[in-house]
């Protein structure tokens, strides 16, 4: 390890050999010293072996750039940047100590990521959210998650709750959560959704005796439902869904509560 000012004094030969010597072992060792070269010159290297940094030293000889990070331990470098840049358009690949490529450095294609089986290019949250919008688009609209699969309706039209929702585009589909717990134990009573003035067909939740089909449970006094539906409307005006039973608000134990999420446009 050794550092030098790369200026040869005037001389005696004896002296002139040592100090060519200790240049050019500064040189070949790159400088390295535990603190810094006394006297440095822009682009010169320099191996902070108190850090084991490469480090070289500006164009305007002002301040050191760290170049590599040193792994002594396993005989190998660790690169400390801020930005990388391929040398061409087909980006930077990342490959294993066995030669297989495990990372590709660009943004997987629209199509590569709804296709769904390169497992080394990156997911950008534009592709993220293009592959989440083309899956949601796959489900079929207008059908429960939770409720009937029958086709009977209007088992009362009181209104309990309601919420309004307008659709970004004709091609939206609606989420719509819709719950009530009600202070009685009846086994006919019911919660069902409706669009404006239309019922949704499916999504009707009825009580069965001391339990309910789908969410909570029941005691003498309590019976909660919960319907959920998927809607799609084909709509861009604002659409009223509402939650409607046999039953009034004054039968509620606590609030009812219905919402309406945009989940694909």
């Amino acid at each position: 390890m050794a550092t030098h000012d790369y200026v040869i004094d005037d001389q005696t030969t004896p002296q002139f050999r040592s100090d060519l010597n200790n240049a050019l072992s500064a040189i070949v060792s790159n400088n390295s010293s535990a603190t810094e070269p006394a006297d440095t010159f822009a682009n010169m290297w320099w191996v902070d072996t108190a850090n084991n940094y490469l480090k070289i030293r500006d164009e305007n000889d002002a301040a050191w750039i760290i170049v590599a990070e040193m792994d002594v331990t396993n005989s190998r470098i660790k690169h400390i940047t801020n930005s990388i840049t391929a040398a061409t358009a087909a980006g930077i690949d990342i490959f294993n100590s066995s030669g297989t490529k495990i990372i590709d450095l660009q943004v997987a294609s629209r199509a590569t990521a709804e296709a769904g089986t390169n497992n080394t290019e990156l997911m950008s949250p534009l592709r993220s959210k293009q592959l989440i919008d083309q899956e949601i688009g796959n489900i079929a609209g207008n059908q429960a998650f939770q409720g009937t699969t029958g086709t009977d309706t209007n088992q009362g039209d009181n209104l309990i709750t309601s919420v309004d929702i307008t659709p970004t585009t004709s091609s939206a589909k609606i989420l719509i959560l819709a719950t009530a717990s009600f202070a009685v134990n009846d086994g006919n009573l019911a919660i069902e959704i409706k669009r404006d003035s239309t019922f949704l067909v499916g999504s009707l939740q009825r009580g069965d005796g001391n339990e309910t089909i789908g969410s909570g449970a029941t005691n003498s006094a309590n019976l909660n439902l919960a319907s959920f539906w998927l809607d799609e409307p084909s709509s861009t005006s604002q659409i009223t869904y509402s939650i409607r039973s046999d039953r009034t608000t004054s039968n509620l134990n606590s609030n009812a509560t219905i919402i309406a999420i945009e989940i694909s446009s």
